[in-house]
């Protein structure tokens, strides 16, 4: 399932159909992409962002079960971020999706990734 699912994301991003008006956006945790269910690794838990937009990027918000858990007003167009969430609880679930917004107010969410017990 998972690598149906990572083809066609990949082969969307190759046509470009994946970007939101005119704002790209991808985010992964080691092999898992938006949108996987993973196991949750022991410890900390990384997040790599990749935001591109035509207009200066204003916020990155990153949220973690729907909570922000680190924010970031970068102002330029394109943003490669790697994170780590140190306080990562003992949860069964946990889910981080990264939200954007650019100077003209236009937003840009990820789908989340899981990490389950």
């Amino acid at each position: 399932m998972m690598f149906q699912r990572r083809r066609v994301f990949w082969s969307t991003v190759t046509i470009r159909r994946s970007r939101t008006l005119e704002t790209g956006l991808f985010v992964k945790s080691g092999e898992a992409i938006m949108g996987d269910r993973v196991k949750h690794p022991r410890g900390s838990i990384n997040i790599n962002v990749t935001a591109t937009s035509m207009r200066d990027i204003k916020e990155l918000i990153i949220f973690c079960n729907n909570k922000p858990v680190y924010r970031l007003e970068p102002g330029k167009k394109e943003i490669e971020l790697d994170w780590t969430d140190t306080q990562s609880t003992d949860a069964e679930t946990l889910w981080y999706y990264v939200r954007i917004q650019a100077i003209d107010d236009e937003l840009a969410w990820s789908s989340p990734i899981w990490f389950e017990r």
